[in-house]
């Protein structure tokens, strides 16, 4: 027999859950919007063509995708826990370095790999879709934003503050649609893919800064300035270069931030205490 319902049990679970369904709209309007906008701006050959290369970041899209299952309950099964703030920090640093390496690795070879005669000596995608291969580099910058926003959230949610998530899910949503109307007309799947972007940035400081208001979290901003910097240095060269040069920018990007001092003399000792159990 069911026994009679808490209705302060109830109010506090929907107070919790409702902001975050609607959070959930805000966040599928950031990834739907710009097809039929693009679609009634620019037609539907060229949305199709935007639509199949915007797939191709699905790399990024996965990597974020699992992350983002793991660490919440990693992290608020350690709401309680005074360090929880700097360890939030610690992760956004990590996944950063992860995810920037993830970026380079895709937009370095994702082009020759649909390109190439692979499938029963035929290319991926047909040649007539490569024109939308552009976007896709800086959809899976909007990707890899998106994980950054799922870092930063954790203030919001450890602190059950699930309005704050919603207000910043539709900023981002508002963002996008502002600048889809605006740039797909001027630049055509190129605004659509620029618009995704930005919204996910405003997103993630939308979260970081409603976050402050009640958690504080030290993030490593000179370390993470290094990590975007290092990022851009070896992507800008990269599309004037073949493929062995690429291999060896995308071999550099580890070995520049072990040069730069990047990680800490605990960071090296925890690298060679794993390799070493490992061997």
């Amino acid at each position: 027999r069911l026994g009679t319902p808490d209705r302060a049990r109830l109010k506090e679970m929907l107070s919790f859950g409702v902001p975050l369904i609607v959070a959930g709209v805000g966040s599928m309007v950031v990834q739907v919007a710009d097809r039929p906008i693009l679609a009634k701006a620019s037609g539907l050959a060229e949305a199709g063509i935007y639509g199949t290369c915007y797939k191709l970041g699905i790399g990024m899209m996965l990597l974020v995708g699992m992350f983002d299952q793991a660490w919440k309950p990693f992290i608020l099964e350690r709401a309680d826990r005074p360090d929880a703030g700097a360890l939030v920090a610690r992760v956004l640093t990590y996944f950063g370095t992860l995810g920037a390496w993830a970026f380079l690795a895709i937009v370095f070879f994702i082009g020759p790999l649909v390109q190439a005669p692979l499938f029963a000596g035929k290319p991926l995608i047909h040649p007539s879709f490569w024109s939308g291969l552009p976007v896709v580099p800086v959809v899976t910058l909007a990707y890899l934003f998106n994980g950054l926003y799922f870092v930063m959230l954790a203030p919001l949610m450890l602190d059950k503050r699930t309005g704050a998530v919603s207000a910043a899910t539709w900023a981002g949503a508002l963002v996008n649609i502002l600048l889809n109307w605006y740039l797909i007309p001027r630049l055509g799947m190129m605004g659509a893919a620029w618009a995704t972007l930005a919204a996910y940035a405003a997103m993630a400081a939308s979260v970081w800064a409603l976050g402050r208001a009640s958690r504080p979290v030290p993030y490593e901003w000179k370390r993470l300035a290094i990590l975007a910097g290092w990022t851009a240095a070896l992507w800008w060269p990269s599309a004037s270069v073949g493929l062995p040069a690429r291999f060896v920018l995308l071999a550099a990007y580890p070995a520049g931030l072990l040069l730069t001092g990047f990680l800490g003399a605990d960071e090296l000792a925890e690298l060679r205490a794993l390799f070493s159990s490992r061997r």
